[in-house]
């Protein structure tokens, strides 16, 4: 389970710092993606597809928050599933921290959102400043203390207007994880998405003229299907990429393909992923890349700060991607020497 900081910017540097209000919108987006079994960025990003009021195309709504960073997707989608709001409207104020008292508000909504049977007890925990709670927040406040999501302070306080920070933040998230009767550690938590949607979803991006987004081919399993899209089409950045749909209504973006990927699933346009197919207990995809000429080890670039395409030599890769977890395996056949002049 993984929905902490990966991001380099420095209000990471001190986990009990303060944490502002678009890094916590990460973590729960994560957070909200590992319980649906998504990775986060397919999450977010058919979340934002399904809801958005305008878009720039099929494939790319605009954005719900005026000041909100393009490229920091995960508060759009939070906005449109219910569980944050703008300081006003169209106004995110990703800046500023976050109190107790709202972090308790944003983790129940979290949870209401695919659980249930979390009220605030009878007898609620009794705090010394409980004058300070806002009635806007006395559910989640008291019904998160009830269960042991959120705890009062040793002195007897809450705390309700402190900051609240990165660790307690991260505390709450795996709390709700561990404790709480839905979970995906249980096994039992309900799809907010379905099959039938996102599958209708790529065709109308397939569909729209004006879209980067089209289908090359789709690959049925027992467990999911897969559409290979081209994606980028008429740009520098044209390239081959996965998505796996799952009949239970998760969505992946597959991050790494073996071969000649840039840590983005994506496979430039030179190569093609070759006789995609499932096993027969679908959880495992496999597929060839054939790399004519030795890929460079690029690092990552400077100018697009997710190309970070990795150096594979010239050869066969059969590949074997494990759906559930991502995994992947490659066996390699290098590419025959040319024969001296």
């Amino acid at each position: 389970m993984k929905f902490g900081p990966d991001y380099e910017e420095s209000d990471l540097t001190d986990m009990t710092s303060p944490v502002r209000r678009m890094r916590a919108f990460i973590y729960t987006e994560r957070f909200l993606a590992m319980q649906q079994g998504c990775t986060p960025e397919a999450f977010y990003h058919v979340v934002n597809c399904l809801n958005a009021e305008e878009f720039y195309t099929s494939d790319s709504p605009k954005e719900a928050f005026s000041d909100n960073p393009g490229d920091v997707r995960e508060c759009d989608a939070l906005y449109y599933l219910g569980i944050v709001q703008g300081r006003e409207e169209g106004i995110l104020d990703g800046g500023s921290t976050i109190t107790r008292q709202e972090a308790a508000t944003i983790l129940l909504r979290t949870y209401l959102l695919y659980g249930d049977g979390l009220e605030k007890p009878e007898n609620p925990p009794i705090f010394l400043d409980s004058d300070l709670i806002a009635p806007w927040a006395e559910d989640a406040v008291y019904t998160l203390a009830g269960t042991g999501i959120f705890q009062g302070y040793d002195d007897g306080r809450f705390g309700p207007l402190d900051e609240i920070t990165h660790e307690q933040y991260l505390t709450a998230l795996y709390r709700l994880y561990d404790n709480l009767p839905i979970s995906v550690k249980e096994h039992n938590v309900p799809s907010l998405l379905t099959q039938e949607e996102i599958a209708a979803l790529i065709q109308t991006w397939d569909a729209d003229p004006n879209s980067t987004w089209f289908i090359r081919s789709v690959v049925s399993g027992a467990v999911a299907d897969c559409y290979i899209l081209e994606v980028g089409r008429g740009t520098r950045y044209t390239h081959t990429s996965p998505i796996l749909v799952f009949h239970s209504g998760a969505v992946k973006y597959v991050d790494d393909l073996g071969a000649c990927n840039t840590g983005r699933g994506i496979l430039y346009t030179f190569s093609e992923l070759e006789d995609p197919r499932f096993s027969e207990d679908g959880n495992t995809l496999y597929y060839t890349i054939t790399l004519p000429t030795e890929i460079p080890d690029l690092g990552n670039s400077d100018n697009w700060k997710y190309d970070k395409r990795h150096g594979h030599p010239a050869g066969v890769y059969n590949i074997a991607l494990d759906i559930n977890t991502l995994a992947v395996t490659a066996e390699f056949s290098p590419a025959p020497s040319s024969p001296p002049n």
